[in-house]
């Protein structure tokens, strides 16, 4: 997925494309850890014991993230998606329909111009925030950037079949449109 994406590194370096995509993916097992923790425990698994991986720092770790993008995390989720129930694995189905629950929920991005141009601002319901950067006093209250996240998910083993990550609006998101 790095190749194809075009993200593979130029130049060699402590936390190469895959070694971020694996760390990526660490952040989700690990979900409770922090992310020296999180790089500490992915290079225990990554070693070959005969030599020691330096634990590099959050903010080289948040470099690295920056410079991979989301399009190999997209291009793998959407390479190994796919149902896992069967026919005969019960509860997994109504008649002949599989049951999916719909998720989502959202985020407040930090609260940046490039990040309302991006996301674009959304009003929020409770007033002012305590600590703004610059949006708050605006008509209609607090404006933050807000990014909105769903997911369709198997009923019984809880596998993520489709995902979508969307600007949110003031009327709400359509994350999967009809």
């Amino acid at each position: 997925m790095i190749a194809e994406t075009g993200r593979t590194e130029q130049r060699s370096r402590l936390l190469p494309a895959r070694v971020v995509v694996y760390f990526v993916l660490a952040m989700c097992l690990f979900f409770g850890q922090g992310y020296e923790e999180v790089a500490r425990l992915l290079g225990e698994g990554l070693g070959d014991g005969r030599r020691t991986w330096r634990v590099p720092t959050t903010a080289a770790i948040g470099r690295a993230r920056r410079r991979l993008g989301t399009e190999p995390l997209r291009a793998l989720f959407a390479r190994v998606r796919r149902p896992v129930a069967v026919p005969e694995t019960a509860g997994a189905w109504y008649r002949r329909w599989r049951l999916v629950a719909v998720d989502g929920t959202t985020l407040d991005v930090a609260d940046t111009a490039a990040n309302e141009e991006f996301f674009g601002p959304h009003a929020s319901t409770r007033g002012a925030a305590a600590f703004s950067a610059g949006t708050a006093g605006r008509a209609g209250g607090m404006r933050h950037p807000i990014w909105v996240f769903c997911w369709i998910v198997r009923w019984v083993r809880h596998f993520s079949v489709s995902a979508s990550a969307e600007r949110a609006e003031t009327s709400g998101p359509a994350c999967f449109p009809p």
